[in-house]
């Protein structure tokens, strides 16, 4: 029989180590704000329980913080596009842009499929604004042909190859995150 004998049950506690207990359950890191056990959340017990525009636990907070890389990605397709006249370093641009924006929206309290899609949608905006601006860039300086067109004869189909290159990095971001901190 193994040498285990009659009435020998095994109980998990017993290969617990002697004088060594957590102070809280493990499960306690998955609780939120104003959890069952009545237990206060650390993040708004300094400020009175309520949180503040600046606390990383905000519900909008990844948003706002996924709202600021989109606007860096267009200034920065912007410039390289429209003030530079480069098309080098755009689909890199295009797709950290993309990416930070999926890792970003991937910490937020809304539903993955939620997540996903706005980090898709946010990564097509940007691309489209990067190439209206440099579209304005050009009808500035004396253009005079319209988007379509200044697109085409300017970038030919990198705008449509930065367009998946950001959505597939936002979707990817928006599985693989969240970023914290």
């Amino acid at each position: 029989m193994g040498g285990l004998g009659r009435g020998w049950e095994w109980r998990p506690y017993d290969l617990a180590v002697p004088g060594r207990t957590l102070d809280q359950p493990p499960s306690d890191r998955y609780a939120r704000s104003g959890d069952a056990a009545g237990r206060p959340d650390p993040a708004t017990a300094e400020s009175g329980g309520a949180p503040g525009p600046a606390d990383a636990r905000s519900p909008v907070a990844p948003e706002l913080k996924a709202g600021v890389v989109a606007i860096i990605g267009a200034a920065l397709l912007v410039v390289l596009g429209g003030v530079i006249g480069l098309t080098t370093g755009l689909l890199f641009v295009a797709g950290v842009t993309g990416a930070g924006i999926g890792l970003l929206l991937a910490g937020s309290s809304r539903s993955r499929a939620w997540v996903r899609n706005a980090a898709v949608a946010t990564a097509a905006v940007v691309v489209l604004l990067g190439a209206v601006g440099s579209w304005l860039i050009g009808l500035a300086e004396g253009g005079s042909i319209g988007l379509l067109d200044f697109v085409w004869a300017t970038t030919g189909l990198l705008v449509p190859v930065e367009l998946l290159v950001a959505a597939a990095a936002a979707a990817w971001g928006a599985s693989a995150g969240p970023i914290r901190g």
